[in-house]
C-alpha cells in the first residue's frame, strides 16, 4: 500500500498581504557588478537571480526572498547567504511572527510569479505593488499562516 502524502486540497486557505508578513525594500544600482564576491541579485530568472558579484558590504543578510520587479517580473528566489540587490529587485525580510527558512521560502516563491503576471515591463511589480499583493496560504485553526505545513509539504516533495 502506498504512503499518504500531504495534500494542498485538505487545507483551509486564506489570503495574506505580503506587506503584513514581510518588510519589502529595494536595493540600489551598482554599476561594477562583476568584480566582487557578494552575490548581486538582478531581474534575471536564472541562477537564483544572481546577475553578478559586487565588492563591499552586503546590503542584506541571508534568509530572505527576492522578487524581480522588472525584466523577468515576479521571478522569486530564496537567498540563504548575505547579498546585495539592484534597485529594481524587491527584498522580503520576515516581520516579527513570520517564520522563514529554505522550505517555507520555496513554498512562497512558487506563489509569487502567478500573482505577478498582471505586471510587465511597462507596469513594474514595484515595492508598493509587492506589499499590496495578496498570497493565498494554508492556515492553522487559529487562521494564521501554517508555516509548519508549508515546510513539511516542501520537504516531502524534495524526497519524492
Amino acid at each position: 500500500m502506498g504512503e499518504k502524502h500531504l495534500s494542498l486540497r485538505d487545507r483551509k486557505w486564506k489570503e495574506f498581504r505580503i506587506g503584513d508578513l514581510f518588510t519589502v525594500t529595494y536595493g540600489k544600482f551598482i554599476k561594477d557588478n562583476k568584480s566582487g564576491d557578494i552575490p548581486y541579485i538582478t531581474t534575471t530568472a536564472k541562477n537564483n537571480g544572481i546577475g553578478g558579484y559586487v565588492k563591499g558590504t552586503p546590503m542584506y543578510t541571508g534568509n530572505k526572498i527576492t522578487i524581480a520587479s522588472d525584466g523577468s517580473v515576479g521571478a522569486s528566489f530564496y537567498q540563504d547567504k548575505p547579498f546585495s540587490t539592484s534597485n529594481i529587485v524587491s527584498t522580503l525580510t520576515p516581520n516579527s511572527g513570520t517564520i522563514l527558512n529554505r522550505y517555507i521560502a520555496l513554498f512562497i516563491c512558487t506563489l509569487i510569479p502567478e500573482e505577478a503576471k498582471k505586471y510587465n515591463y511597462g507596469k513594474k511589480f514595484s515595492v508598493d505593488r509587492v506589499r499590496e499583493t495578496l498570497l493565498g496560504l494554508p492556515i492553522t485553526p487559529e487562521g494564521q499562516p501554517d508555516y509548519a505545513f508549508m515546510e513539511q509539504y516542501i520537504r516531502e516533495r524534495a524526497r519524492l
